[in-house]
């Protein structure tokens, strides 16, 4: 489903009438999917925020934005949710977006803050032993059941038992903590 002219001025219209402010709350909206798309281990987190974006305008008739009540961020996390589902239905993602997810207006120095930690984290990553950052990696991915199937497979893989697969996930989480903390510290002292 592609994005058209008519139904992205419709989109931004009901967004906000003023086009700059309309324009902000796009990017703001997209962003914030983005970020939550990433934050539960998606591999295609922009594909999936550009496929919520455009769900949402190829919806928004009208006769939906006359009668339209309620917060209008909260409705795209709830496309998303479905936008997630349909993913999983066709195996290419295994995450879940809560549907009751609300999301509150974050100031510009707090998402660069969270910008610059997600930077750090990609950096600290990339430092891992290939083996440490498949295993954190595989730990962490999937939502519930899931996540408690990966981490089984994970644990009969690398021939350990779940109590020591946890041990070795609590260890290379520290030491990725450490190294995000010395990366933000050096990305202060090289603003100042």
């Amino acid at each position: 489903m592609e994005l058209t002219s008519e139904n992205l001025t419709r989109l931004l219209g009901w967004l906000d009438p003023n086009p700059e402010r309309a324009g902000q709350a796009y990017v703001q909206i997209k962003a914030d999917l983005t970020r939550k798309f990433t934050s539960q281990s998606c591999t295609l987190p922009d594909r999936l925020a550009d496929i919520t974006m455009d769900r949402v305008a190829s919806i928004l008739t009208p006769e939906v934005i006359d009668n339209w009540e309620g917060d209008k961020k909260r409705y795209f996390y709830r496309v998303a949710y479905y936008v997630v589902l349909e993913s999983k239905a066709k195996k290419v993602e295994e995450i879940e977006v809560s549907p009751d997810l609300v999301t509150e207006e974050v100031d510009i120095d707090e998402e660069m803050e969270s910008e610059r930690e997600l930077d750090c984290l990609d950096r600290c990553k990339e430092k891992l032993p290939e083996m440490k950052r498949e295993l954190i990696s595989k730990y962490y991915c999937g939502a519930k059941a899931i996540k408690i199937r990966n981490r089984k497979e994970l644990a009969k893989k690398l021939k350990l038992t779940l109590p020591r697969l946890r041990v070795q996930a609590l260890r290379i989480r520290k030491e990725l903590k450490t190294c995000i903390e010395e990366c933000l510290q050096v990305n202060a002292a090289l603003k100042v």
